[in-house]
């Protein structure tokens, strides 16, 4: 981006350096001509500079005038028009000036057919559609309800063994990690225990109604009595259902599905309580965009419309379809949750990562001219799309106007035709192709 000025003219000044006894050059950035121009000059040498040689460009005079810009300051900042000043011989800077040949591009750019083949240039149709039928709205990886799963420590214990890493493939049943839990017989232990104080406690309630009949007792008494009986059958479950869990499980923790292991919160040695989440399993075959969608289009929605996601750092963006739109608005929005299933096309995504999502609605506007957004280039200071152009392989840049950028279109005036080709991936690698083309010649 920083050389993109001297490039359209370097070419120019090459030829000149070629032709003609060039005996010094000024690039002219920040400073502009007055604070560049002395560089080339010997401490003995002055020059004067006259400002009428050359023609202004209008729109720095329009600068100057509207936009309230100190005149000297426009000559510091814009340059008046001037990227390059050389200096040559007085008898030869007439036949400099006239024999230097203007700045161009080249007229085609040849890359390699197989570049096509592969995938990584791609051509894409331009085509007239509404100028809002396409609404924009945050998303993000979700597992799906089937698709992902917790698991937790059964009981108390120590982590014996790690058996996966993070990011690591599973299947169903597959062992997570060992626990040095207790043993049996301190579980049945603690059993026998709750199953004695629980039979106690059911005597003094007992006890206490028979002498509530008899009034030897008060209501305090009974309640107090059923409270302690009650505590007593809770702990007594809770020892038997440690107990049901330690057979049921064992000392192993397995994959309740298959998947990829999204998160490991456990490490060789840590202490593990009942119920602590250790492993989050997903499966990438299930994985969904959850969208929030504005709620006034989310009744044209149904499953299987088709959107279009754009995952935070892609190039390009893949196919999505909705599977299921939410029946109430987010608290504090105005927002309904969409859920869409990437499809075939769309790259590996992660749980928790954000994505753009774009959804098509209906619009009342006339169509006009639209092309992906990522077709469109600056090339040369001109706004760009690559056509192809004769044989395979062979591309020409056309000029185009574009009248605004909505997500995921260019929404253009003028500069191609319904019907026509244009890249739309590759972009990027077809104009360093082209800056290098353009320096080598």
């Amino acid at each position: 981006v920083l050389l993109e000025p001297t490039r359209i003219y370097v070419r120019s000044v090459l030829a000149a350096f070629r032709a003609h006894p060039v005996r010094g050059a000024a690039h002219i950035t920040g400073g502009g001509i007055p604070g560049k121009l002395p560089r080339v000059l010997p401490p003995h040498l002055k020059a004067s500079i006259d400002r009428s040689a050359w023609p202004v460009p209008p729109i720095f005079p329009f600068l100057v005038e509207r936009g309230g810009v100190d005149p000297e300051g426009a000559w510091d900042a814009f340059n008046m028009g001037i990227g390059m000043v050389l200096v040559v011989p007085a008898s030869e800077a007439g036949a400099t000036a006239e024999e230097t040949p203007p700045a161009a591009s080249p007229a085609r750019l040849r890359v390699d057919p197989a570049l096509l083949a592969s995938g990584r240039v791609h051509l894409t149709e331009v085509a007239f559609r509404p100028p809002d039928d396409e609404v924009v709205a945050p998303g993000r990886v979700v597992g799906a309800p089937r698709g992902e799963a917790l698991v937790s420590a059964a009981l108390s214990g120590q982590v014996r063994e790690v058996h996966v890493r993070e990011g690591e493939r599973v299947e169903r049943d597959q062992p997570l990690a060992t626990l040095a839990a207790p043993d049996l017989a301190k579980l049945q232990g603690e059993i026998a225990a709750a199953h004695a104080r629980r039979t106690a406690a059911k005597a003094i309630v007992d006890q206490e109604e028979r002498l509530l009949t008899a009034r030897a007792t008060s209501e305090r008494a009974v309640l107090a009595a059923k409270s302690e009986l009650a505590s007593a059958v809770a702990a007594e479950r809770m020892a038997s259902g440690q107990l049901a869990a330690y057979r049921g499980a064992g000392d192993v923790l397995r994959a309740p599905i298959a998947g990829v292991v999204a998160h490991r919160g456990v490490s060789l040695g840590q202490h593990v309580a009942p119920g602590e989440q250790l492993f989050h399993i997903v499966d990438p075959a299930t994985l969904e965009v959850r969208a929030e969608v504005p709620s006034d289009i989310v009744a044209l929605l149904e499953e299987g419309s088709e959107g279009h996601l754009w995952p935070l750092g892609a190039e390009t963006g893949c196919t999505g379809k909705v599977v299921m739109r939410g029946a109430a608005v987010e608290p504090g929005t105005t927002r309904v949750a969409v859920h869409l299933r990437p499809g075939e096309d769309c790259p590996p995504m992660l749980v928790g990562s954000f994505v753009e999502t774009r959804l098509h609605r209906e619009s009342n506007h006339a169509p006009v001219l639209v092309v992906p957004r990522e077709a469109v280039i600056e090339l040369d200071g001109v706004t760009s799309v690559f056509v192809p152009s004769g044989a395979e392989g062979e591309f020409r840049f056309a000029p185009v106007d574009v009248s605004r950028y909505n997500g995921r279109w260019a929404y253009l005036r003028s500069g191609v035709k319904a019907g026509e080709k244009v890249v739309d991936r590759g972009t990027i690698l077809l104009k360093g192709e082209w800056m290098r083309g353009a320096l080598e010649e």
